[in-house]
């Protein structure tokens, strides 16, 4: 499935012939690429050391000699390695099959590779086609002015199915070529867009380009670049036909005079044969003497508003679709303003009222001296723009002068299409004298508020919100600076005071946008507030609700902050009170500085190691993660560092019995009298008597140093025995592997009730009273057995993420006398006094050091 690309480079192919006796049996290999039509066979001869084509009809395959590396291990394998390049003319492209045939002798063998590589023969342009006229996009078959430059680009030749797999320009040259017999050439165009450049000359012609590419195959390109046309266009337009300036309107047959500066301007068309008129051109000097140019697209008319009075002359002239500006003509009229004057209007149109019923003003002048008729002076309104005015109404002026001021109050509709014009005469009898229309403009509407953002009434992730509304007035528009709001984070007894939304421009449609901090909860409102520019009150916005996503309410009801446990203790973990208000799943970690991760649920239980765990729960909604901490602090089990039967210092009294009363187990003290009561400590343990109390002392005479030492000849050959059960019991494990479990269990089992017998004998020196007071908590707890070890049966494994129930407390061996089990004190207690009336002061507790039984390992 490799893909290979003809004349794109040489592609290295590579096998290995292995014969399992010895190379020398190899001979030769042969590869046989077959394709729909035919087959290229590829040999490797050993004894030539090279790789050859044998058979190729076409010709389309090509060894490099250089490439070729033969090489072996001399025992049983032959490696070939050589390079072959794809000619453009490989007759096919769809996969090819290869046979590796391999002989030496009469031995042979043969691979078959299905699809293993297929050749890419063809191409095609990538890109959009573009043809520029001096810069700028042209279409096919589009206008040209004479003498235009070309540019023909926007396409590169890649091999079929890349976008950047290139054929070299070697292989292939891109031609432009037209109708007219010229021909351009881009030889260089290998990676990048195609470009040919040619001019149209000055004939108004239309010219076919065609973009044709060389030097492949026939029907190797797949996608062809369609032909081009433009056409040639190398005449001016003619002269506009018909053109006249008219006084009132365009219709208006007045084309002599006017009493106005407002002039409007009609033509037909300018003759123009080739590619159309694009544009008209008007030149003419306005009132204030400004040499003025105006392009008209699209229509054949015109109004000047500023005309010069005096004799008012107008040029015309077209320009066609190229370029080309047609011969000017000529129109003009003659403007006389005097006669009746309208002037000084009120109220200005750019000014919106409030209210439907407007007073308007205006100032009638007469400028050839006849004064002004009264009577005659008359105004009309339009509530549906300038062009539909109803009947004519009396001003009620019924004075006669040469300036008469006209005071009407009129009514209108909302809007922006209300218009009032006045007319009058002068006593002459010229006229009637007919204003302009004025626009007066009515808004009695406040402004809408509509498109708020964010949503109300649903849960928001972040408290920063950008908060949007689109404030609009489809009449006056909205007065910026009047936006105001005001919201609160504590509900809506709690709004702050209205503050400038800080707009200052706009228009009919502001939307305005704030950034605020919000509290989590439902108590969040904002409101707006604005006017428009016609001034109507204040119009309010509803009170938009808005829910802040809240954090979740740690609940950790068990451990108690400050929770002291032994090891071993299975403590309860419990937030299911964990509280979130807007309801998100919550996931839950509880961490501790010591053992790190400890569940994901919001109630387990677990055991954990001695120390002062700093427990962490961190919960998290997916938005927000909060955390809360309790102190829990688990206490190690004292372990003593000796044997039931140790005795270190030799003194004949076991290191348990001496360090249970606090006397000096590392030093020999047998002949020491700890309570003064004439009884030695050894006498005393020997009697099983208190060696600190003096009123518990032997009431047997003492043993004889015979029986001593025969009591600790038997103690040490009780040791010795264990041992070597202990040893002889290791050496039988190592030699029956078979039943290794089954055997260590049983001398786990045997040590650990020696160890038991052990205790028990050690403890036969140790009263009642004394075991009493441990098991009270007064002086130093006895020491705790280490627990046989236990061997997991594999249908005994948690499966996964399931924890191990919290193991069962060790029970601890009694005494003679059933002495309780004894506890661990918190602090060293206080010695009672003696009957002596003085306190015996405690010994030196021993350093804290690990228990180690015999021939074991530190528990």
């Amino acid at each position: 499935n490799k893909t290979c690309y003809a004349e794109y480079k040489n592609y290295t192919f590579e096998f290995m012939v292995t014969d399992t006796w010895h190379i020398e049996q190899i001979e030769g290999a042969r590869i046989t690429l077959d394709y729909t039509s035919g087959t290229i066979v590829l040999k490797w001869d050993k004894d030539g050391k090279t790789v050859f084509v044998e058979s190729d009809p076409l010709g389309v395959v090509f060894i490099d000699p250089a490439s070729v590396i033969i090489t072996n291990d001399t025992i049983r394998n032959w490696t070939v390695h050589f390079t072959l390049r794809f000619a453009l003319t490989f007759p096919t492209e769809v996969p090819i099959k290869a046979t590796l045939h391999s002989y030496g002798g009469p031995l042979e063998d043969i691979d078959t590779y299905e699809d293993m590589f297929r050749v890419i023969t063809t191409f095609r342009f990538l890109g959009n086609f573009t043809v520029l006229a001096e810069g700028k996009p042209l279409e096919s078959w589009s206008w040209v002015k004479e003498g235009t430059n070309l540019l023909f680009t926007g396409v590169k030749l890649v091999y079929n199915g890349t976008e950047d797999f290139y054929p070299s320009n070697d292989l292939f040259d891109v031609i432009l070529q037209n109708n007219l017999g010229e021909v351009r050439y881009d030889n260089s165009s290998s990676g990048r867009d195609i470009s040919l450049t040619t001019n149209v000359g000055r004939e108004a012609l239309t010219i076919m380009y065609e973009v044709k590419v060389t030097g492949l195959p026939y029907g190797a390109l797949l996608n062809p670049l369609p032909p081009f046309y433009v056409k040639v266009d190398n005449d001016d337009p003619g002269i506009p036909q018909g053109f006249l300036l008219h006084a009132d309107s365009y219709d208006d047959p007045n084309i002599l005079m006017d009493n106005d500066r407002e002039v409007y301007l009609t033509w037909r068309d300018s003759p123009e044969f080739n590619s159309g008129i694009d544009h008209y051109v008007i030149s003419y000097t306005n009132a204030t003497g400004e040499a003025k140019l105006v392009e008209v697209y699209g229509e054949k008319r015109y109004v000047i508003e500023d005309a010069a009075e005096g004799l008012f002359e107008v040029y015309l002239w077209a320009v066609d679709n190229v370029g080309h500006e047609g011969a000017i003509t000529s129109s003009s009229i003659f403007i006389d303003l005097l006669g009746l004057r309208f002037e000084g209007f009120r109220p200005s149109s750019e000014i919106w009222h409030t209210t439907r019923d407007v007073e308007c003003s205006i100032e009638v002048k007469d400028i050839g001296g006849s004064q002004i008729d009264g009577p005659s002076i008359q105004y009309a309104i339009s509530t549906d723009g300038p062009g539909n005015f109803g009947p004519w109404m009396s001003a009620g002026i019924n004075q006669y002068g040469s300036s008469l001021k006209v005071v009407v109050l009129a009514h209108f509709d909302d809007g922006e299409d209300n218009y009032i014009k006045f007319r009058a005469m002068d006593r002459a009898g010229n006229g009637p004298f007919e204003s302009e229309a004025f626009q007066i403009r009515v808004d009695t509407q406040g402004v809408v508020f509509s498109d708020f953002s964010p949503a109300t009434e649903e849960w928001l992730a972040s408290s920063t919100q950008e908060i949007s509304i689109v404030v609009s007035d489809g009449l006056s528009g909205v007065d910026p600076t009047s936006i105001q709001y005001r919201y609160t984070t504590r509900g809506r007894q709690f709004y702050s005071g209205w503050a400038d939304a800080g707009i200052t421009s706009g228009g009919n449609s502001i939307t305005v946008t704030l950034n605020l901090n919000l509290a989590e909860g439902r108590e969040n409102y904002i409101q707006f507030r604005a006017k428009d520019i016609a001034g109507n009150y204040y119009t309010y916005s509803e009170e938009y609700n808005i829910w802040i996503n809240t954090a979740p309410r740690i609940q950790i009801a068990l451990p108690q902050d400050g929770l002291e446990v032994l090891e071993n203790k299975v403590i309860k973990f419990d937030a299911a009170g964990t509280e979130d208000e807007d309801g998100d799943e919550l996931q839950y970690t509880w961490t501790s500085n010591i053992s790190n991760v400890l569940s994901h649920s919001p109630i387990f239980q677990m055991t954990l190691p001695p120390g002062v765990h700093l427990i962490t729960l961190e919960v998290t909604d997916g938005i927000h993660t909060v955390s809360d901490s309790v102190t829990v602090k688990v206490k190690a089990i004292p372990r003593l560092p000796f044997t039931p039967d140790s005795d270190h210092d030799g003194d004949g009294m076991p290191d348990i019995w001496e360090y249970s009363y606090h006397l000096d187990w590392r030093t020999p003290s047998a002949d020491n009298d700890a309570d003064g009561d004439q009884y030695t400590d050894y006498e005393e343990y020997t009697a099983h008597t208190n060696p600190i109390d003096p009123t518990d002392y032997p009431k047997k005479e003492i043993t004889s140093t015979k029986e001593k030492i025969s009591y600790w000849l038997y103690l040490a050959m009780v040791v010795i025995l264990i041992l070597l059960g202990i040893l002889i019991s290791t050496a039988m494990a190592y030699r029956s592997r078979k039943h290794a479990r089954e055997v260590i269990q049983k001398e786990l089992e045997e040590e650990r009730q020696l160890e038991l017998e052990a205790m028990e004998r050690a403890l036969k020196g140790v009263s009642a009273a004394r075991l009493e007071m441990l098991s009270s908590g007064v002086g130093v707890a006895l020491p705790t057995l280490p627990a046989a070890p236990v061997v997991a049966e594999p249908e005994q494994a948690l499966p996964p993420g399931e924890e191990a129930p919290p193991a069962p407390a060790e029970p601890q061996p009694p005494s003679e006398e059933g002495a309780p089990e004894a506890s661990v004190p918190e602090s060293p207690p206080e010695q009672e006094p003696s009957e002596g009336g003085q306190e015996t002061p405690p010994e030196e507790a021993p350093p804290s050091q690990e228990y180690v039984p015999p021939g074991g390992e530190a528990q």
